[in-house]
């Protein structure tokens, strides 16, 4: 089965069922494949850890958190993953079915950052990479207290002005720069509007994360 899937990329059960060597039909065999996965319930936990044993190399690695929704027929699906990056490809490690549309919670956040420190350390990881929407203090103090670096791609700074280039279509194109802490101090202070206090609180918390101090 692992080999049909490594050959297949894919978790169809036909293309799966024409990946393993038998002399059955293949609707026999993707029959044999649906009762596997009926019967044997795979623990995520154990999973994972066993994804991370198969990677070759030992050095610290980047995960990435997002969260996918599509729709099955007449059911939703949303799914908050976490994903190993190796080689260039994210590998899904651990995940959580959210049981309502949109984003998730703070607290279901941590509770899947607390599973997976139970499989590596956080000093292995190089860091957590996510989405504008996985913010939030109490999500924040939580990386902190942990000691995960992690990289949060932002909405809009107050009081910055960074050029970028304009592209065909019209639109301006990503890009990414980097901040001297004095600038960043002055541009959330800008933007607290008279409450610094939990700006700079919010900066004393990123830094340490990325090693910028």
């Amino acid at each position: 089965m692992v080999c049909a899937l490594l050959q297949a990329r894919d978790v169809r059960h036909t293309e799966l069922a024409e990946r393993i060597y038998s002399d059955a039909q293949t609707q026999s065999t993707v029959q044999r494949i649906e009762r596997f996965f009926d019967q044997h319930q795979l623990d995520q936990l154990d999973t994972a850890r066993f994804v991370l044993k198969l990677l070759t190399d030992s050095k610290k690695r980047r995960y990435i958190l997002d969260r996918t929704n599509w729709e099955l027929g007449t059911n939703h699906i949303n799914v908050l993953m976490l994903a190993v990056v190796w080689r260039g490809v994210a590998i899904p490690l651990l995940y959580e079915l959210l049981p309502h549309g949109g984003g998730s919670n703070q607290h279901t956040r941590a509770e899947l950052l607390r599973d997976a420190l139970t499989l590596l350390k956080a000093q292995d990881i190089e860091c957590l990479l996510a989405d504008r929407e996985f913010i939030g203090e109490d999500w924040f103090e939580e990386l902190h207290l942990q000691g995960v670096p992690y990289a949060c791609r932002g909405s809009v700074l107050v009081g910055l002005e960074e050029t970028s280039v304009v592209k065909r279509h019209g639109r301006r194109a990503w890009r990414v720069f980097t901040l001297g802490l004095r600038r960043l101090v002055q541009a959330f202070t800008q933007a607290a509007s008279g409450h610094p206090g939990v700006m700079l609180g919010l900066i004393k918390r990123i830094f340490p994360a990325l090693g910028a101090l």
